[in-house]
This record gives C-alpha cells, structure tokens and sequence, in this order.
C-alpha cells in the first residue's frame, strides 16, 4: 500500500510540476522561491496539493525550515467546511500527541533543577497514585515518558464531558484504582497517553503550580510560542479551526472539539506551525534560542537516546521517537484526535524541521512529511 502511494505521488508531482511550468502560474508563496528554488517550489506546492484533493483534506498547513529560515510555507483549505473561511498564516490547530515532547521537556527542566529523577517511583512524588496492580509501585518517571511502564492506553477522552478546572488532572490520577496494569514494568513498549496524563499530575505538584501554567512560563514565553496553549478557552476565537470526522469517506465537521483538562498533559496543545517552528529551532540549536536557555545539551542528548525499540528502524527515546528516513536521522512525534492531525520531523542532520497541522483526522501527515522532506533534499 505504501509503494504504491509513493509511486502515485511521484507521477503526479512530475505531472502538476510539468503543468505548472507550462502555465506559468505564479508560486502561492513568492518569497520561499527565493530559499528553496522556484522548481522545487512550484514541486512542494504540486505535491501538496495533490494530496488534498486526493484525500480531500478542509485544511493543512505546512512548513520547513532549515538554518533557522523558513524554506517553504504554505495554509491549504478552509478553518472549516461550515464557514469556508480561508486557512491563514497563524491559524490554531489541535496538535494532539505532540503534546508529550512538552511534558517530557518540563521533566527533564524539573531533573536539571534537582526536583526529581527519572529513575524516581511515580508514588515517591504522587503519594495517592495506586493502581489494582501491585507492582505499580515500581513504575518510574522515565518508563512513563519512554512508554515502558505496562500503564494502558486510553480509549475515551470524554471530548463531549470536558473538564476545565485545575484539579481536573489530580483526580484522573486518583480514579486509577481500579485500573490494571498490561504487562511488568520495564518490559517492553506500548504506547500510553494515560501515563503522560499522569506526569503532567507530577509537573504539578513539584513545580506548586498548574501543569498549563508551568509549561506557559518555562517553555512557551521563553520561545515567545505567543500562539500556543494547553488550556483551550485560551485560543482566540479568531484563530481557531475546527475538526473534521471521516464519514463515509468524506470530511464531515465534528460534532466536538478535542478538548477535555483531565487530559491536557497528553493531548490538548493548541498551537501553529510557527510556535512549533521555533520549538524545533530550540532544539537544533542545542536547547537554547538567542535569548533563553530551555534545557541543557546534555539532558536533550539524553532525550534522543534510544530506550526501547518499537519497530523496525524506530526506537523511543525520553518523549520522542527516533527513526530514519533516507539515511536521515529523524526525530518525530505524530498526534492524531477527533478531527485532527499533526507531525513533527526534525533531521538534525540537514538542520531542518518539517511541520504539519491538518484539521481532518484522515490526513496523511507522515507522509506528506516525508514526501516534502524528498523534495527538499532533492530525492523525489
């Protein structure tokens, strides 16, 4: 399925690029031609495009970076298929899952401080955190972030009930009583959003302050991510998206947006493509921007060591996933929720970060990742 994809992609990315040079159609985006040259410029434009109405996708924003300079950025689509307003520059979107490389990036802040270590218990720092398995005890700080600690994944976020109150997250933690653990702790991966909900319980509690609060005043300021917030009822109205469910194989507008504070630590970054960019420049640029210092060199090349493999070419490090695409290491965190889709691609290698946001839950992001990463780099 994915060789044919990519075979697809190819011919008709050669086809629209052909078509466009013949047209003599203006580039969306005259300004990055500048950065990545007009051919491949007019080439991520074709492909791009290709895939949205292939998938018909209401709206993605895309965008690279490489060097700290934006190589190609552009807004496709509509905020959503009721108003048809225009996708612009700084739009919100629900970035689900990369939320966790914000809860591990705060942890690893509270070890440089000296608050806590990964190999720390969860109940040394949660003393009302059980669980019906009695091996819970031994569950670590670090086997939470590195999806190692047998904790289940979720299956309802309550999106339709959401909590907006600060003692949203201290009460899921304490409701896990009656909850089993899959397997012994440190075993092997799998996957849980319900662990990172409960570290960002742990946040809380060592920093005294509300896990949204912590990361606002030690990531989000210092990286003057001005557009970015765990706490919905934050996002400006203006700049808001709205997600859209598959039905029957087309984008329907959803009945709920992603959002419930019980789950913030997991699920509930609202951002842009430009926070994230700055995001991805901090860690390229060794844990700091021209103004802050966010983490050390040290505790990110902690963070990027692999833990636990989880597939072929894939490993999890401490929040984030390390794997390689044509010989380049990347490192990446997908987010997928009612509505909506999202990747990010950093290749230290290449100096280059790769951001997708898309408020349609079918959307193809790795792989409109990797094919503008191709194009980038002259592969495709």
């Amino acid at each position: 399925m994915r060789i044919g994809f990519t075979v697809i992609l190819r011919l008709l990315v050669l086809l629209i690029f052909a078509t466009h040079l013949n047209c003599g159609c203006k580039l969306s985006k005259e300004y990055s031609a500048k950065n990545v040259g007009q051919e491949k410029n007019i080439a991520l434009d074709a492909f791009v495009e290709m895939v949205v109405k292939k998938y018909n996708i209401p709206g993605v924003a895309t965008l690279v970076v490489q060097e700290g300079k934006v190589l190609y950025r552009n807004d496709y689509g509509v905020r959503s298929l009721d108003n048809k307003i225009q996708l612009e520059e700084g739009d919100n979107f629900h970035a689900a899952s990369i939320s966790k490389v914000f809860v591990a990036t705060a942890l690893m802040q509270l070890v440089e401080q000296g608050k806590l270590r990964l190999e720390d218990p969860v109940k040394s720092h949660l003393p009302y955190f059980k669980m019906r398995s009695e091996n819970h005890k031994s569950i670590t700080i670090g086997q939470l972030l590195s999806h190692t600690s047998g904790m289940p994944d979720l299956n309802d976020y309550e999106w339709d009930k959401p909590k907006y109150d600060i003692g949203a997250s201290e009460r899921l933690v304490k409701n896990l009583a009656n909850t089993e653990l899959v397997f012994e702790p440190g075993s092997q991966f799998a996957y849980s959003s319900l662990g990172f909900d409960v570290l960002g319980d742990v946040i809380s509690k060592k920093a005294e302050m509300a896990f949204e609060d912590y990361v606002e005043k030690n990531i989000f300021i210092p990286l003057e991510m001005k557009n970015s917030t765990f706490y919905y009822p934050d996002v400006p109205q203006a700049r808001r998206t709205v997600g859209h469910v598959d039905k029957e194989n087309a984008p329907t507008v959803s009945p709920v947006y992603p959002y419930n504070r019980r789950h913030a630590p997991s699920s509930t970054l609202n951002t842009t493509t430009d926070d994230l960019a700055k995001w991805a420049n901090m860690i390229l640029n060794k844990g700091e921007n021209s103004k802050s210092l966010i983490l050390k060199k040290q505790s990110l090349e902690k963070m990027f060591s692999p833990v636990v493999a989880v597939d072929t070419d894939v490993w999890m490090g401490i929040g984030w996933f390390i794997t390689k695409h044509k010989n380049q290491q990347v490192l990446r965190h997908r987010g997928g929720d009612t509505g909506y889709r999202s990747i990010i691609d950093i290749l230290p290698g290449k100096n280059m970060s790769v951001i997708v946001l898309s408020n349609y839950e079918k959307t193809p992001t790795t792989e409109i990742s990797e094919g503008m990463i191709d194009i980038v780099l002259g592969d495709r």
